[in-house]
């Protein structure tokens, strides 16, 4: 009799303790891991603000007058030769130097490879067309690198010159599968979709002035792929203040949208980028499920 009440005892405890560790294994199932959505939507960011930075370059070559005369000059470290075409003109910037290593730009990254740019016809008039060539081009942040440790690897970047009113431009921007990897070709995101650019161009001088150029981005609508399959979508809101770029480094220093990330749970965050950045830092602030997240790309590497 007393052995048998001690197997029950026995018995119930380990049904006791049975119905404990589901519960906990359950609990921990239903924790909520946003680190998927984060290193997506970081990974975003890098790709957006590359293709920022190399449209920047190509606004201060088309307004430096000194390559009507000269045969080349620096821009973003690079040299960068103009050619009259029987249409219309080409830039090419060579970001290589006399060693075969890469060169830095404006805000402490380097460039390896060469960009090309063809307009059909003269680049600040209304209705034309631009497009943009990489030639074994990426980026690094590490000095004198003989390649890139974030290659393009494919993809096309087109750029209409949609209206002019005075010195005010509006630029709209076509990306299409345009594919960037790391040195070890694991880790490959791509980008889609378009930005509207609007370019005040500064009046007191002809040059592209990095101090007092107004950019902003008036609209965008971009598709995201990351290393890891996950897919995200972004849109400037309504409501939003225009994003706006320090045209010295090609970073965004404000403004808000919606991220919606297909699959995930939680799906939806929103994102802006007021009062988070000083000086050339880049990063954003995105908000889901009541919670703050701080998303930069300050090392810019592929998360």
């Amino acid at each position: 009799m007393k052995f048998s009440n001690l197997s029950n005892t026995i018995l119930y405890t380990s049904l006791i303790l049975g119905l404990l560790y589901i519960t906990s294994c359950k609990k921990e199932n239903n924790e909520v891991n946003y680190q998927a959505q984060a290193q997506a939507a970081e990974n975003l960011l890098f790709a957006k603000h590359n293709v920022i930075q190399l449209t920047i370059s190509y606004f201060k070559a088309i307004t430096d007058s000194s390559l009507n005369t000269l045969t080349g000059t620096h821009i973003d470290g690079g040299w960068t030769v103009k050619t009259n075409t029987t249409s219309g003109v080409s830039y090419n910037f060579r970001n290589i130097n006399n060693n075969d290593q890469s060169v830095g730009d404006d805000i402490g990254r380097e460039r390896y490879g060469i960009m090309r740019t063809s307009c059909d016809t003269l680049p600040l008039t209304e209705g034309s067309q631009t497009s943009f060539e990489f030639i074994d081009f990426g980026f690094s942040n590490k000095p004198y690198l003989t390649y890139a440790q974030f290659p393009i690897l494919s993809g096309a970047i087109s750029l209409e010159l949609v209206s002019v009113n005075n010195n005010l431009y509006e630029f709209e921007q076509n990306i299409s599968n345009l594919q960037f990897t790391d040195s070890t070709g694991t880790k490959t995101i791509t980008l889609d979709g378009s930005l509207v650019y609007e370019w005040e161009k500064e009046q007191s001088t002809e040059y592209f002035s990095p101090d007092k150029e107004h950019i902003s981005i008036k609209e965008a609508s971009l598709s995201f792929k990351n290393h890891t399959g996950d897919d995200v979508e972004m849109e400037l809101t309504a409501s939003s203040l225009y994003p706006v770029i320090s045209s010295k480094c090609g970073i965004l220093k404000s403004g808000e949208g919606n991220l919606n990330f297909t699959g995930q749970s939680p799906s939806a965050a929103t994102f802006n980028y007021q009062n988070v950045d000083t000086v050339c830092n880049i990063g954003a602030r995105m908000e889901m499920d009541g919670l703050g997240f701080r998303l930069t790309i300050d090392d810019w590497v592929i998360r």
